[in-house]
């Protein structure tokens, strides 16, 4: 069966509604972000986790992020979180950014590589953040497309690339900037920046 797709601007509360049956039932979905589309799953779904890996060819070194929908929400899944992070945190969160901090126990080795730290995504859209809230639990996931290669920009591509591999994408081509997240580690000092993307470093307030 072909995946669906959902159009955000035509049926708002579907796309919620449909997005979190899929996900309490181990699916996985396409989504749009701020910055590119993501492909996800809930976080506590190793099963869905693999099936990232699987279908996107991507390396088991490389970790997934955890979507939030609030710094409260990410609070029960990392640790030690320094200073710097809400230095950080106020001025550009929500935003473009991928902050790397310490995780608890409760997030699986296998999202993080046998890591102990975790990438955290607060994304600026409306959609993944209702939706986040609306499950009260985060979505793990990382850029929708198959491993080094371009990032995925519309639904169609999305649809072209997973049909039939992913149970739902969420279409929303207009409202995301198209250059992944900025990825800063906070848990070196003084903090480390990993990737250059959506926001630019002179917009980061206070990084010292």
């Amino acid at each position: 069966m072909d995946t669906k797709i959902i159009h955000l601007s035509q049926n708002y509360p579907e796309a919620i509604n449909s997005s979190i049956d899929v996900l309490k039932n181990g699916g996985i979905f396409i989504f749009p972000t701020d910055t590119v589309y993501g492909i996800g799953c809930l976080w506590n779904k190793d099963d869905a986790i693999n099936h990232i890996y699987e279908i996107k060819q991507r390396d088991y070194q490389k970790p997934l992020s955890a979507y939030f929908s609030s710094i409260e929400m990410m609070k029960d899944y990392v640790a030690d979180i320094p200073d710097i992070f809400y230095k950080i945190a106020e001025k550009n969160l929500p935003g473009c950014l991928t902050l790397i901090l310490n995780k608890k126990d409760k997030i699986s080795n296998l999202a993080t590589s046998n890591l102990q730290t975790l990438g955290i995504r607060i994304p600026d859209n409306k959609f993944i953040k209702d939706l986040i809230d609306k499950l009260g639990e985060p979505i793990l996931g990382t850029s929708a497309n198959i491993s080094n290669e371009a990032s995925i920009k519309t639904a169609m591509d999305a649809f072209q690339i997973f049909n039939q591999r992913v149970s739902l994408i969420i279409e929303d081509d207009q409202n995301m900037i198209g250059i992944e997240s900025t990825i800063i580690d906070l848990t070196q000092v003084p903090p480390k920046i990993l990737r250059q993307g959506a926001l630019k470093l002179s917009d980061i307030q206070n990084i010292s």
